[in-house]
């Protein structure tokens, strides 16, 4: 498609703009050429179309060339402007050039003066329109330079596609940028994320693509961006046939120009970026940007969705490997040890950060380590294996020197190009059979807290049915009375659960946002008369999340069952650690070392296990836990020594 050239002539002599008009449409059927008979008319013309040169008269009634010339460079510093007069001189000639005028000539007699008039108008138009390609290459390689330093940043998706409309939507020419998918059941054009003039998304809402699909034969560029996976654009939506079926909306939207960029890596598509324009341009000059754009996009897009994968598969393996009872190690081929789970430090007796960047052989006793290094070297030139992957007994060596039996089962992965080995290690000396009997004996309690709990809960539902019915048919008091025992039994038995799922330490670990946890318990208590007030600065507490939240909701409910149920509990952060204050009658100090007892209460109510699991939930992280009086003359409890991130 030839762009046109339209031209703007002001002449207050209308003959000499009709015949002007004549002679350089005849000639070149590229212009399309608007008139005006005085300045003003032509100031408002620039306002309504879109103008590529201005040819004026100097003198002119009102406003002259001269005037004219300057007020059109407020607005249009480098809009084409021809100075083409009867009256000329040399210092006219300068004057108007030093204004800013692109080009002067003198009318004469004769059809050539037209042929020449042509020539600079179309000379001052090629290079002011290679100049605006020239700027928006520059544009599109510092889009391409922003984006990419974007990407980099970027975490999700939608972080790249918000921050990439947002780059490319600035300044001009690009008014409107969308990021879609084509939906695989319907093969429409879904817009995601967008970003630019206001009525983009009335546009977004009107045009409605549909791949495959054509009103009039004709593709849409974001058809051909799907098809041919290449960078598809059309010069001016607003002539473009292919957009005759949303022609209205079209219109109204103001968008001229369209590049449609596949976003493809590897043969999948991610989606497409419409770019569009707000004058008619092609995109030649810069398609080789804007497909270098599409792959940086896509190529981001595929490594947010592997890092993704990766993520889920490594942290299932690091849930998995991070609370398993036996050692397992990874080494790389050169058999360096780049993991070690926890186990491996009470086996060996190196911690994590020793073990890392280690050779194996640091955890085999001498004699074996040329033997390991063969077999190892071996197995990567030939595949041939020496030892029976699925179980062998090895001696290794502990830190202090001393050998263990072990049993270790062996395993292999890739990643890249680089080949991994794990090993699962068992120790099978007395000592290891010990500890098995006590992950043991800890099971059995956990299922005998789950079977005290269902044996008791069967009846008490009974019996507490019974009792809602009898309550319906008659008033005695003493029903109440039996009511509350039954939920104080259910208290136990709650009580009972967390106390025996409390263990002697903790494998998992994280930042634990206090104020959630607050607000948690603060549910959790269950009385709305209750006074919870947390200072403004909480922060997070390095623990088991299920623990802390364990520890809050006793500490919470100890101070409704002393304090009533218009206590006030106060939440606040230590140094290293949390305060609960409440303004309760407070903890006698003879009696604050015997609080933390197991079945130690003051209220025919408790349970007396409530602080005792606080206790167990401190000690099982390493902290320590403290009772003071309060500054109201409640109790005070101090929880310190925990990593804490205010």
């Amino acid at each position: 498609m030839v762009e046109t050239i339209k031209v703007l002539h002001v002449d207050d002599d209308p003959d000499v703009t009709e015949l002007a008009a004549e002679f350089l449409e005849r000639g070149n059927d590229r212009f399309d050429m608007v008139t005006e008979t005085n300045a003003g008319d032509g100031l408002d013309r620039l306002t309504e179309d879109e103008i590529d040169c201005i040819v004026s008269d100097y003198q002119m009634p009102g406003m002259d060339g001269r005037e004219f010339l300057a007020a059109v460079r407020e607005a249009h510093p480098d809009l084409p402007f021809i100075l083409f007069t009867g009256q000329g001189s040399e210092e006219i000639a300068s004057d108007a050039l030093s204004l800013g005028a692109t080009d002067y000539l003198q009318k004469a007699l004769g059809p050539e003066q037209y042929e020449l008039l042509a020539n600079r108008i179309t000379n001052a138009v090629e290079h002011d329109r290679a100049r605006q390609w020239a700027s928006s290459l520059e544009r599109v390689r510092t889009i391409v330079r922003d984006v990419n330093q974007a990407l980099v940043r970027a975490s999700s998706r939608q972080e790249i596609e918000t921050r990439t409309c947002e780059i490319i939507s600035e300044p001009d020419p690009v008014q409107f940028v969308v990021f879609s998918e084509v939906d695989p059941d319907t093969t429409r054009v879904e817009p995601r994320t967008w970003a630019g003039v206001d009525g983009g998304e009335t546009f977004l809402d009107a045009v409605d693509i549909t791949i495959g699909k054509h009103t009039n034969g004709l593709q849409t560029p974001h058809e051909r961006a799907v098809h041919d996976r290449e960078v598809a654009a059309s010069l001016d939506i607003q002539e473009d046939p292919a957009f005759d079926p949303w022609r209205e909306a079209v219109n109204a939207s103001g968008f001229h120009a369209l590049a449609v960029v596949p976003i493809e890596y590897e043969a999948d598509l991610y989606g497409l970026v419409a770019l569009y324009g707000s004058r008619p341009q092609p995109v030649d000059n810069a398609r080789d940007l804007l497909e270098e754009l599409g792959g940086d996009i896509a190529h981001a897009f595929y490594a947010i969705d592997t890092q993704r994968k990766l993520e889920k598969s490594e942290a299932r393996y690091r849930n998995l490997a991070e609370t398993a009872s036996d050692a397992i190690l990874r080494i790389d081929d050169t058999s360096t040890i780049t993991y070690a789970n926890p186990a491996t430090e009470r086996l060996f007796g190196y911690s994590q950060s020793e073990l890392r960047d280690t050779a194996l052989t640091e955890l085999m006793p001498e004699r074996l380590s040329d033997q390991h290094n063969e077999g190892i070297e071996r197995y990567l030139r030939t595949g041939e294996r020496q030892l029976d992957w699925s179980g062998v007994n090895l001696p290794g060596q502990h830190k202090d020197g001393t050998e263990i039996p072990l049993a270790i089962t062996f395993g292999e992965f890739k990643e890249g190009d680089q080949q991994f080995f794990t090993g699962f290690i068992r120790d099978v000396t007395e000592r290891e059979e010990q500890r098995a009997e006590l992950q043991h004996q800890i099971k059995y309690l956990d299922e005998f807290a789950g079977t005290v709990a269902h044996d008791l809960r069967n009846p008490l539902n009974v019996v507490a049915g019974r009792l809602e019915l009898a309550k319906a048919e008659c008033d005695i008091k003493h029903l109440d009375v039996a009511v509350a025992t039954l939920e104080q039994m259910e208290d136990l038995i709650e009580d009972l659960f967390t106390f025996a799922q409390q263990g002697q330490t903790v494998h998992k670990v994280e930042p634990v946002a206090l104020a959630d946890v607050v607000d948690t318990a603060r549910r959790v208590v269950e009385c709305e008369a209750v006074t919870v007030k947390a200072g403004p600065d909480l922060g997070t507490i390095v623990g088991s999340r299920s623990s802390v939240s364990a520890l809050v909701e006793n500490l919470f409910r100890n101070a409704v069952e002393h304090g009533g149920p218009n206590v006030t509990i106060r939440v606040s952060m230590l140094e290293e650690g949390i305060a609960v204050e409440d303004d309760g009658p407070g903890i006698s100090e003879d009696k604050r070392a015997d609080v933390f007892e197991p079945g130690y209460t003051t209220k025919d109510e408790g349970t007396g296990f409530g602080l005792n699991i606080v206790k167990k939930v401190v000690d099982a992280h390493g902290w320590d836990i403290t009772v003071t009086g309060g500054a109201d003359g409640g109790a005070r409890f101090e929880i310190t020594g925990a990593d804490i991130d205010p």
